[in-house]
């Protein structure tokens, strides 16, 4: 809903309550999971890029760094670094730097292939704001090699919910868009931008963060303004704010170009109402 105080103030008990319990038991700190995740998209939502950076940090030396011992029946290592690649990609998604070197750092085996695929994604995002088109194709060029076994996995664990496969394809989907972006060619990936954002509305909706650390609606909008079409891109801004109520870049982006297509009282009442 977009209430980020009460997000921050309620994953920060939920972690002093998991942390004491698991002290009690002799077992280390919780810093990945659903938890840390909620905690830090708050932060990002917020601005509060120091207390995001440190959270991220702690998560990736829990899964990637510190000698893995299970807290639980269900807490896997391939989990943890599975959240820690998760809340990789939202952070570089909000343009903010990585503050330890987590290179190679991945274990081999296939079973890893969903947190490379998460890593690949944020790599090709952070190259995508930095204007690095070398980079940027060599992430998709990851994200590919990747795809067949990803679905794999997840035709495997047979869920009922299709997000998981879906969300695969739109993210492949986004990284042909933003490489044609960064060759010159806008116009294509509009197009390929427009049907992806309705892929994406026709994903099952999840509280928390978004499914996909980039919505595709959110990165349309922001290359309708980039097109100079202000008008369209409002729309796709206001979408984006349907589906994730208060997401601080959707929320910026509307506030930036909607004076350009509609009359400042208009703008302010907009903005006014997506910020909770």
């Amino acid at each position: 809903m977009g209430m980020w105080d009460d997000v921050i103030d309620a994953n920060r008990r939920a972690i002093d309550v998991v942390n004491k319990q698991r002290e009690a038991r002799g077992k280390a700190r919780a810093d990945c999971g659903h938890y840390p995740l909620w905690l830090h998209y708050g932060y990002l939502q917020q601005h509060r890029n120091d207390d995001a950076t440190q959270a991220l940090e702690a998560c990736r030396q829990s899964a990637l760094v510190v000698p893995f011992v299970a807290a639980g029946p269900v807490d896997t290592r391939r989990d943890r670094i599975e959240a820690y690649a998760e809340m990789r990609a939202h952070h570089l998604a909000a343009g903010l730097p990585l503050a330890g070197d987590d290179a190679a750092a991945i274990p081999a085996g296939a079973e890893m292939d969903a947190a490379r695929f998460l890593v690949a994604y944020g790599d090709l995002l952070a190259a995508w704001r930095g204007g690095n088109a070398e980079t940027l194709g060599r992430a998709r060029g990851r994200l590919t090699a990747l795809k067949e076994s990803v679905l794999a996995e997840i035709a495997a664990k047979g869920s009922a919910n299709p997000a998981a496969r879906m969300k695969v394809e739109v993210m492949l989907q986004e990284a042909e868009a933003l490489q044609l972006v960064a060759a010159g060619k806008r116009a294509e990936a509009l197009a390929i931008l427009q049907k992806v954002a309705e892929g994406e509305r026709a994903m099952p909706l999840e509280f928390g963060p978004p499914v996909l650390a980039k919505p595709a609606v959110e990165l349309l909008a922001e290359q309708l303004v980039a097109a100079g079409r202000p008008a369209e891109a409002v729309s796709a801004y206001r979408a984006s704010l349907a589906r994730t109520p208060g997401r601080a870049a959707s929320v910026e982006g509307l506030g930036k170009v909607a004076g350009s297509a509609a009359p400042a009282k208009q703008v302010e009442t907009e903005a006014a109402g997506h910020v909770h």
